[in-house]
């Protein structure tokens, strides 16, 4: 049988492993044949999987290894980016000291769950609109935010985010910020913002 390409980087892991070696593939238990054997796959996001795999024949073991390793290469990026909700991280959306609101990184993730990557401008947008939910939110809206942080994969990124990002100030006052190039962001976007707002004390209060 003939494994899919995208098995590569698997296959001479686990042949060292069949072979009697630990590198990559550790067996944490070995007794009357069974083996207990966790496999990480690293390509999306080092997902792990662990299962009782029978190991009568070397040929036998690599089969069902390389078959949780096809398994892997199908699901591993949903896994760790469609189907990991934002809300599930441990950090909050912002929070809010006084009359200021910190709003923390947004990335191009929709309130449904799906990743916006077909372009840089595509994601910028995205992530501005994540950005004036959540003012609105909290009672802020862009005409509010005082500074912001910018995060690029790329800084040859920087004009067409700049051209996305500056559509969302429409008074063309814009805060102070700071962009950031070469950044390595979650779930492999391409820009992320965090912005700080701050309002007036509302002397009628």
């Amino acid at each position: 049988m003939r494994w899919p390409d995208a098995a590569a980087p698997c296959t001479s892991m686990i042949d060292r492993w069949v072979n009697g070696g630990n590198e990559g593939l550790g067996c944490e238990q070995r007794r009357q044949g069974v083996c207990s054997a966790t496999l990480r796959f690293h390509r999306h996001g080092g997902a792990a999987v662990r299962g009782i795999v029978h190991r009568p024949t070397g040929d036998i073991m690599r089969s069902s290894l390389l078959a949780i390793c096809i398994s892997l290469v199908g699901v591993t990026a949903l896994s760790a980016q469609e189907a990991v909700a934002i809300r599930t991280l441990p950090f909050s959306a912002a929070r809010k000291a006084g009359n200021t609101l910190y709003v923390s990184g947004q990335v191009a993730r929709t309130p449904d769950g799906a990743d916006v990557k077909e372009s840089v401008d595509a994601e910028t947008r995205q992530v501005m609109e994540n950005v004036g939910r959540v003012l609105e939110e909290n009672g802020y809206t862009f005409d509010d935010v005082v500074r912001a942080t910018v995060y690029l994969e790329s800084i040859e990124d920087y004009h067409e985010m700049n051209k996305a990002y500056a559509s969302f100030f429409k008074n063309g006052i814009f805060p102070a910020r700071a962009c950031v190039g070469g950044a390595e962001i979650v779930f492999d976007f391409k820009v992320e913002v965090s912005v700080i707002a701050y309002k007036e004390p509302d002397e009628s209060e």
